[in-house]
Order: structure tokens, then C-alpha cells, then sequence
């Protein structure tokens, strides 16, 4: 790739990954918060800039209100057309994210539009008794996203784009969360998952005071005929901030189309520990299951190594 290409796509990443009232009397206070962000490269985008952005970001007031968080847009010529829709709904547990283009001719050497919608919040966990919990290894909590969507692109095929869909899982110190949080790497954060949909090919980096690094994904799905159930296991130690990130993105450089269409919405969902009880910071997200069973004495030693195999295998992948 040209040097005339490398600034953009390491604006895109920077912009897609960058972004990043207690209910407990352990707690820290933050401010939830629900967030919508657009980003488009067109004809009609004038210089000197290069993109066009949109947002819309909704934080927790003091009395408790947090409304959701919705942006879209549509513009069309001749040339073609970029479309996109973020939508962030914390009480409900759902995001939703679209990005389309259509590229019929120049004059522009390519179309671009990235769409992220995402929230935050904390989980503080007490026993039943009202006293801080003990996590202890091999017994910890579950983070549950359903995704409904589809991806299209012709003429080429998803894992030859430029581009693709992806859901990042953040865990951050309990007190720590901002608006501003970077979902990768930057102060405060205890893991990050990143699942790249779609496009197993996707070429994520995470730029953080100037230094960027190249984002590993835990999975990669690229099939959502049925819909798709991602669960993810932690066990982050103590109480917790949290995030959630859907986006979608794409250059579009040759006539041709491609709709990353997660309009239909992501749906979260959090079981803790057993023998715990969690509430949200925010006390609107509601998705909180019943806590997980008490893993089988026998079973402590199939999770403990297949914890270490997993380490192993990251370690060996970073490596």
C-alpha cells in the first residue's frame, strides 16, 4: 500500500478505537454513558478535512437519566452513495450499527464510512449479606452478545475488503471509566476482547499517546445466517468499569458496494459469580442474569489448565 493510503487507514484506526451515582457503597464514582459516532470520506466531504464526523453522546445525569444515544446519514450523487446509522441504548443492553457504500465512479479515488455505537458502565459485586465479594480463580462471571446482521459486498468478497465489522469487550479498573477511555491499550484497563465479524482479514491497530499497536482478535465469526451467540468468561479479580463497542467500517476503492448492516441490533447480558449479587453503576442496564453455578470440584482442574492453555495460546500468537 502506497504512502497516500497510510495516513488514512491509521486515522480510521486511531478514530475507531480511540474513542473509549454508585449502587454500591464500595464504589467509585463514574458516569455511564451512551455514544454514537459517524465518520465518512466522500466528494462531498470539503477539504481541508478529509473525514466528516457526527456524533452523539449522552452521559448520566444526576438524577439518574440516560437517555440513548442515536445518529444517521445519507449522502448521494453521482458518484455513488455512503449511508450509516450508531445507536447506543444502555437500559436496553443494545447497540446498532450500519455502514453502506456505494461506489459508482470517480471523481474520488474512494468512499469510505465507519459507524461505532457503545456504551459504559460498572458491575459492583457484594455477597448476599451486603459485604465486598471474594472472586477466587476458576469461578467468575460471563458477558453474553447476541449479534443479528448481515454483511454484503460485490464485487469482491468480504476477506479481500478493506474493511469489516467488529465487537470490542473492555474491562477497566472499578472508578476509572471515561467517555474518552481508549478500548485497547492506555491506562486502566484490566483486558480487552476484540472479535472481528466478517472480514478475518480486518488490519485493526490501537493508537494510544502516540504509540499504535496492531489489535489481535480473541475470535474471528463470520457467519450470522442464525444469528450469533458470543460468551465470554472473566474473572477480572474485584469489582470492575466496563465497555462495550460496535463498529463497523469500510473503503470502498473500486466501483462496487459493501453493507455491514448490524442495524438489527447487539444485545449484551452479564451473569456474575456465584453466591454473588451485582448491580450497574447506572442502575439502568438490566440485563443481569441469575450468577452462575458453583463450578464442580471436579471441573476447578479442567477450567484452571484450560485457562493456562488459553494464556499459552496468546502468549504464542503475541509472541
Amino acid at each position: 500500500m502506497n504512502s497516500s493510503w497510510n495516513l488514512p487507514r491509521l486515522c480510521i484506526a486511531a478514530t475507531t478505537l480511540a474513542l473509549g451515582l454508585s449502587a454500591s457503597v464500595f464504589a467509585t464514582t463514574i458516569t455511564p454513558y451512551n455514544d454514537a459516532l459517524l465518520a465518512w470520506h466522500s466528494p462531498d466531504v470539503q477539504p481541508p478535512a478529509f473525514f466528516a464526523t457526527q456524533r452523539v453522546r449522552q452521559l448520566q445525569q444526576p438524577n439518574g437519566d440516560l437517555l440513548a444515544a442515536s445518529t444517521q446519514y445519507a449522502g448521494n450523487d453521482g458518484w455513488g452513495s455512503v449511508g450509516g446509522l450508531a445507536s447506543a441504548d444502555l437500559a436496553s443492553g443494545q447497540l446498532k450499527s450500519r455502514s453502506a457504500v456505494n461506489f459508482v465512479s470517480p471523481p474520488d479515488a474512494a468512499l469510505y464510512m465507519q459507524s461505532n455505537a457503545r456504551f459504559g458502565d460498572g458491575f459492583r459485586t457484594n455477597t448476599a449479606a451486603g459485604s465486598p465479594f471474594t472472586w477466587v480463580p476458576g469461578q467468575g462471571a460471563r458477558f453474553s452478545m447476541r449479534l443479528d446482521g448481515t454483511m454484503t459486498s460485490t464485487p469482491q468478497p468480504l476477506e479481500a475488503m478493506n474493511g469489516g465489522a467488529f465487537l470490542i469487550l473492555t474491562l477497566f479498573q472499578p472508578g476509572t471509566l471515561t467517555p474518552e477511555q481508549n478500548a485497547i491499550s492506555g491506562p486502566n484497563i484490566i483486558r480487552s476482547y476484540t472479535y472481528y465479524l466478517g472480514n478475518p482479514n480486518q488490519n485493526l491497530v490501537s493508537c494510544f499517546m502516540g504509540s499504535c499497536v496492531p489489535v489481535i482478535p480473541a475470535a474471528i465469526f463470520t457467519s450470522f445466517a442464525d444469528g450469533l451467540d458470543i460468551v465470554q468468561d472473566i474473572n477480572p479479580g474485584g469489582d470492575f468499569d466496563w465497555q462495550v463497542l460496535l463498529g463497523a467500517a469500510g473503503w470502498q476503492t473500486m466501483p462496487g458496494s459493501f453493507d455491514f448492516d448490524f442495524s438489527h441490533t447487539v444485545t449484551v447480558g452479564y451473569q456474575g459469580p456465584a453466591g454473588a449479587l451485582t448491580s450497574s453503576v447506572s442502575g439502568a442496564f438490566n440485563n443481569i442474569g441469575a450468577p452462575l453455578p458453583v463450578p464442580e470440584p471436579g471441573a476447578w482442574s479442567l477450567m484452571l489448565a484450560g485457562l493456562a492453555a488459553t494464556g499459552w495460546m496468546v502468549r504464542r500468537r503475541r509472541a
